[in-house]
């Protein structure tokens, strides 16, 4: 098991309650860290797309933990380019969490009929991340965590998951299909019966 301090700070062990904990302190990044403990609890509540919400979570969390080491670095969050900086991220993880509100709440229904639209905020989401990271000169975030080869991983798992789910689905209704068969032969036997009386 890790240790406290390795689960406040290794993204697998992230959770919405700890983020706060985790970049709170940081001066400057009290709305940042409310706005990436609203994308963690989204992620935590989806009911579908799982995996892509918890990537998407993750990758937010990755930059504002990037933002949080350049700030405790350079010591001091007053400087117009920390500012900006902040700024940026704020806003980048505002775009993200307004998309992943639109999807990560839908019921796996809706979530089965709006796949593609789906696919496509996600996607969009890691290309606005990959676009503050690129203005921040975060750059070695970019070539540490490939997000497209992570997000064909992750999209195959969210199918995989949906198509257990349908086949679930049909399987029930294949039973609820042949009770019934089975119930109309009985009320049929007992029809037979109560003429004959």
């Amino acid at each position: 098991m890790p240790s406290s301090g390795t689960q406040l700070t290794d993204p697998k062990f992230v959770t919405a309650a700890s983020v706060s904990l985790y970049f709170a302190p940081v001066p400057g990044l009290v709305l940042a860290s409310a706005v990436l403990t609203a994308i963690y609890q989204l992620w935590e509540q989806a009911k579908s797309n799982k995996c892509a919400a918890r990537d998407l979570a993750v990758r937010c969390y990755v930059l504002l933990s990037h933002l949080a080491a350049t700030i405790k670095s350079k010591g001091q969050y007053r400087s117009d380019k920390i500012r900006d900086a902040i700024l940026d991220v704020e806003k980048t993880l505002q775009a993200v969490q307004m998309k992943m509100k639109c999807w990560a709440l839908l019921n796996r229904k809706q979530a089965f009929f709006k796949q593609s639209a789906v696919k496509l905020s996600i996607q969009s989401s890691h290309e606005q991340l990959n676009t503050c990271m690129m203005k921040l000169n975060f750059t070695p975030l970019l070539s540490d965590h490939n997000w497209q080869e992570m997000a064909r991983i992750q999209g195959r798992r969210d199918h995989e998951e949906l198509i257990t789910y349908l086949s679930d689905i049909a399987n029930s209704s294949r039973v609820s299909q042949a009770v019934s068969q089975e119930n109309t032969a009985i009320i049929r036997q007992l029809m037979v019966m109560m003429k004959e009386v």
